[in-house]
C-alpha cells in the first residue's frame, strides 16, 4: 500500500523503535541512505544497516535479522519482486520500500499494511485494479476445479451434468484469467525508473570542473558522439571549436581551476552560443550544484561519477562493505579528499569508455543480429585486457552500452540503426566461465521502458541454460559463456 502522510505514517511512526535498513549496491541508494542516517540520528531511532547486491543478498540479510527486528526499510531493492512472499515474512514484520525499480509488484502496491511503499500512486499510473487481478476461490470453484475420471465418467459427460449457471461461471471465471493474464503482461513487460528531484541548468560534460576542457569536451558522451571525436575528422573539429570561442590549447588543456578567470566565467555562454553551429543544441540539460566554499564545486554529475568509481572500479579486493562506506564519506563535506580522489578514477573510467568505443567501432565489432545491435567483449577474455573487471559491473557496463548505441547510429549508413535495441556482453566471473548479458531499448524509443527483462527470461527458458537473474533491474542477466550462442539464437528468434 501507498503512503499519503510520510511525516507521521513513516518517520513519526518508526521513533522509539529499532529498525534495519537494506540499502542497495548503487549511487541512488547511498544517496539517499546518507539523507535518512541524519534523519534517523535527529530521532535517535536505533538502525542496523545491511548492503545487498541481489535477490540473495536481500534474502540473507532478512533471515539473518527477522528474529531481533520487526521494521525494515528497504531502499531501491524488494519493490518488484512480492517481498512478503519471496522472504515467507511473518505477519507481524513490516516492510517499507522507497525504490525505483518499477514496475512495483501488484502485491506490495495491494498488500493489507504489512509493505508500505514511500512513493506516490502517481508514479505507477497503469497499475490494473484491485478485482482485475485478485479473486477470492469460492468453494464451488474449488469442486469444479477437482472434476476427474475416477469413475469412468467422462469429463464432457460430466460438464454437460453441470447446470446452465454453474456453466456460466466458470465462462466468467475463464474470461477473468485471461483478462488478468493479459493485464500482468501489460504491466510488467517493461523495466524502468521512476522520475526524479529539482534542477538548474549545466553542460552535458563530464567533470569538466575538474578536467581540462579538452579532456571533458573529447571525451563526454554527449560531444563525442555529436562530434564523432573518436575520427580524426572529430578531432580536427574540436579545436575548431575551442578556436571560435577564444580558448587557447595552453588554457584548454591545463586544470579548469586554474584557468584564466575570465576564461572560466565566459565558458558556459560560450559552448551555449557555438552549440547550434556544431551540432550541440541539447548542451544544456537539467542538474544542480554544489559549493564547499571559494574552490569545491560540484554538479550532480560529478558526484555520480565519483560514486560510481568508487563503487564499480575499485580493486578487486575491496569488499562491498568497504566501498559503501567509503562511498558514504564522499558524501561528507568533511572529507573532501576522498571525493577528489574519486573522481581522479572518475576520469580513468570515461576515457577507458571513450577508448573501448572507439576501438570497437575500428574493429566493427558491433553486427546486426536481425532484431536488435549485439557486441561482446570476447576479446577481453582472449586478449587478457586489464579493464574486463570494470565492465563485469551493470553501471559502467550500462554507460557502456548507451556511448555504443549512440556512437554505431551516428556512422552508421543504416537507416534502420536508430530503431535497434542493443545488447552488450562482458565477462562477469572468469573463474565460473560466466558473463553479463545488458540489453537497453533502440534510441528511437522516448520512453525509459526496456522490454529485455521478459526477454531475457524466456530466451533462457527456451534454451533451458543455467541463468542467475539476481539483479534487481532484469535487464541484465548472467549466463555460462558456453551457453551465450544458443541464448543469443534463441532471443534471435523470440523477437523476430
Amino acid at each position: 500500500m501507498y503512503i499519503d502522510d510520510l511525516k507521521n505514517d513513516f518517520y513519526e511512526f518508526l521513533t522509539g523503535k529499532r529498525i534495519f535498513l537494506v540499502i542497495h549496491y548503487d549511487i541512488d541508494s547511498i544517496c539517499t541512505c546518507k539523507i535518512l542516517q541524519s534523519l534517523l540520528k535527529y530521532k535517535h531511532i536505533l538502525y542496523t544497516l545491511a548492503i545487498v547486491r541481489g535477490i540473495e543478498d536481500l534474502k540473507t540479510a532478512y533471515h539473518e535479522n527477522c528474529n531481533d527486528v520487526k521494521y525494515f526499510i528497504l531502499i531501491n531493492c524488494g519493490g518488484t519482486i512480492d517481498i512478503v512472499e519471496e522472504l515467507e515474512a511473518e505477519d507481524d514484520v513490516t516492510f517499507f520500500i522507497l525504490d525505483s525499480h518499477r514496475p512495483i509488484d501488484l502485491c506490495n502496491i495491494y498488500s493489507n499494511g504489512q509493505v508500505r511503499l514511500l512513493s506516490s500512486s502517481e508514479d505507477d499510473v497503469l497499475v490494473p485494479d484491485f478485482q482485475d487481478v485478485f479473486r477470492e476461490e469460492s468453494d464451488e470453484d474449488e469442486q469444479d476445479e477437482d472434476i476427474d475420471d475416477s469413475d469412468g465418467e467422462s469429463r464432457a459427460a460430466k460438464r454437460r451434468r453441470l447446470g446452465e449457471e454453474d456453466i456460466i461461471k466458470r465462462r466468467e471465471k475463464r474470461l477473468w484469467e485471461d483478462n488478468r493474464n493479459k493485464l500482468l503482461f501489460e504491466y510488467s513487460q517493461f523495466t524502468y525508473y521512476a522520475k526524479a528531484i529539482a534542477f538548474e541548468k549545466d553542460l552535458r560534460l563530464s567533470l569538466y570542473r575538474h578536467w581540462s576542457v579538452e579532456s571533458s569536451l573529447k571525451y563526454s558522451m554527449f560531444t563525442a558522439v555529436k562530434m564523432k571525436l573518436w575520427s580524426l575528422k572529430g578531432d580536427k573539429r574540436l579545436h575548431e571549436l575551442l578556436v571560435d570561442m577564444g580558448f587557447p590549447l595552453i588554457q584548454s588543456r591545463q586544470a579548469f581551476r586554474t584557468m584564466d578567470l575570465q576564461l572560466r566565467k565566459e565558458f558556459h555562454g560560450s559552448v551555449e552560443k557555438l552549440a547550434e553551429k556544431y551540432g550541440l543544441q541539447d548542451i544544456v540539460y537539467a542538474s544542480f550544484t554544489l559549493q564547499y566554499g571559494y574552490r569545491n564545486k560540484y554538479c550532480a554529475s560529478d558526484i555520480v561519477f565519483a560514486l560510481l568509481a568508487i563503487l564499480e572500479a575499485s580493486p578487486r579486493d575491496k569488499k562491498p562493505d568497504e566501498l559503501f562506506n567509503l562511498a558514504l564519506d564522499c558524501l561528507s563535506r568533511t572529507k573532501m579528499d576522498v571525493v577528489d580522489n574519486a573522481i581522479d578514477k572518475a576520469k580513468i573510467i570515461t576515457k577507458t569508455l571513450f577508448k573501448t568505443v572507439q576501438s570497437a567501432l575500428d574493429m566493427k565489432q558491433i553486427i546486426t543480429a536481425g532484431p536488435f545491435c549485439l557486441l561482446h567483449r570476447s576479446g577481453v577474455e582472449e586478449q587478457g585486457c586489464l579493464d574486463w573487471y570494470m565492465f563485469s559491473h551493470p553501471h559502467i557496463l550500462s554507460l557502456l552500452a548507451h556511448f555504443i548505441l549512440k556512437a554505431y547510429v551516428a556512422m552508421s549508413r543504416n537507416r534502420k540503426a536508430s530503431t535497434l535495441p542493443l545488447i552488450v556482453s562482458a565477462p562477469k566471473n572468469m573463474e565460473a566461465g560466466t558473463c553479463i548479458v545488458l540489453g537497453i531499448p533502440p534510441l528511437c524509443e522516448n520512453s525509459p521502458k526496456n522490454f529485455f527483462g521478459k526477454a531475457f527470461e524466456q530466451a533462457a527458458e527456451r534454451i533451458k541454460c543455467d541463468t542467475s537473474c539476481d539483479f534487481f533491474d532484469t535487464s541484465s542477466f548472467e549466463i555460462h559463456v558456453k551457453d551465450r550462442t544458443r541464448f543469443f539464437d534463441a532471443l534471435t528468434a523470440l523477437l523476430s
